[in-house]
């Protein structure tokens, strides 16, 4: 019988247990701060980065390109915010196929973060595809019969603006909600930080 258990359990297990045992606050906060910066490079393994951009498809065609440009790979939030919202309408659109390329040069264009852009566009797989292009054509049919413009609801040109009005309305929603939530995780981080280094500065006038 296998026993073995995730990377992910062990290390949130031996978390909590570490968590329990800490004495003072500062240790306590140092504990929290570490464990977010494991699952974000947990979570990073999987994207593309500096270092094995040239590993993936389409992207590795413009990796000597990517990696002369700093903001492509900062995690600031002048650089994450075009990210989200970009990478969120490109991988609701109907463009299945050529999204990693559109992704990579909206990031150029919009100086934003491209493992971010590039991990969005995994939301668009063969798996949800058929549940979002429904969606996005039901959206973008309402809009349009809303705002009164495009012909002939039949005619499959006016399918095609209802997916892609559609895939940008649902984008562009699903965009802000990312957004508001990593924020939020950067106040909270910044937070985290000021008050670590908050009592440092305390310990160190102490001694």
């Amino acid at each position: 019988m296998n026993l073995s258990l995730p990377a992910g359990s062990i290390y949130r297990t031996v978390d909590s247990l570490a968590y329990l045992c800490m004495d003072s606050e500062h240790d306590r906060l140092k504990m929290l701060r570490h464990a977010r910066i494991r699952r974000v490079k947990q979570l990073l393994r999987w994207l593309p980065r500096r270092t094995n951009i040239q590993r993936y498809p389409v992207l590795k065609w413009f990796s000597e390109r990517a990696r002369k440009h700093p903001f492509l790979w900062s995690f600031k939030v002048a650089n994450t915010t075009p990210a989200f919202y970009a990478g969120s309408i490109i991988a609701f659109l109907p463009l299945y196929g050529i999204q990693l390329g559109l992704a990579f040069f909206a990031a150029v264009f919009f100086r934003a973060n491209l493992p971010i852009l590039c991990g969005l566009q995994l939301l668009s797989n063969p798996l949800s595809v058929p549940i979002i292009y429904p969606l996005n054509f039901f959206v973008g049919k309402r809009a349009i019969h809303f705002f009164a413009f495009g012909g002939d609801p039949g005619n499959w040109a006016n399918w095609f603006n209802s997916l892609m009005v559609g895939g940008f309305i649902i984008g562009l929603i699903f965009g802000a909600v990312i957004d508001c939530l990593y924020r939020v995780a950067a106040w909270q981080a910044a937070t985290q930080y000021q008050r670590i280094k908050a009592h440092r500065e305390t310990t160190r006038h102490e001694d």
